[in-house]
């Protein structure tokens, strides 16, 4: 939300259909020479982020590669030319997708947060609009409790806190 990147806000991203993607990926083995241990490493692929994923990564404007289901056999075959490997590195649709804010319980320490609760939808425009009515009373502290509270208390600085304040946060992405 800020430029710093020190005001975030958590989405859930999902494709509207609900079905599995996979995602794009390399892979390599190796052997130690030393040991005769086979040393496996793997990374996933990003693209340039559509128009939703560009929103909710809004710092470097990436997103995973997702290939589908009819394109998985293509995406494995060894012989893959240049070319067939970029088409297939293309961003997702936006009509496909959606995104919505989420709670910042999810990436609480020290709590459990492998529960439902964690992928309900929250507006945080409430929470800011609450804080900013502190803000412009010249109350920081306010501002900050009333922020922190409402967001599961995390560690949010005044000066970031004004960054945002006047910031809408949109609460579900949609293709416009």
């Amino acid at each position: 939300m800020d430029e710093q990147g020190t005001v975030k806000i958590p989405y859930y991203i999902t494709f509207r259909d609900q079905h599995v993607r996979s995602m794009a990926g390399l892979y390599s083995r190796w052997k130690d020479k030393e040991t005769g241990e086979y040393y496996y490493s793997y990374t996933v692929l990003t693209t340039r982020a559509n128009s939703i994923l560009e929103y909710v990564h809004n710092n470097k404007k990436r997103m995973p590669v997702f290939i589908a289901k009819e394109d998985e056999k293509a995406w494995l075959n060894k012989e893959l030319s240049q070319k067939d490997v970029l088409e297939l590195c293309q961003p997702s649709q936006d009509h496909a997708m959606r995104a919505f804010t989420i709670t910042k319980l999810l990436t609480t320490r020290n709590i459990v947060t492998n529960v439902p609760q964690v992928l309900e939808p929250m507006n945080y425009q409430m929470a800011i609009q609450e804080a900013n009515q502190y803000l412009i009373k010249g109350d920081k502290k306010k501002a900050l409790e009333a922020f922190k509270h409402s967001v599961s208390g995390e560690k949010i600085k005044i000066g970031d806190l004004e960054n945002v304040a006047n910031q809408e946060i949109i609460a579900e992405l949609e293709l416009k």
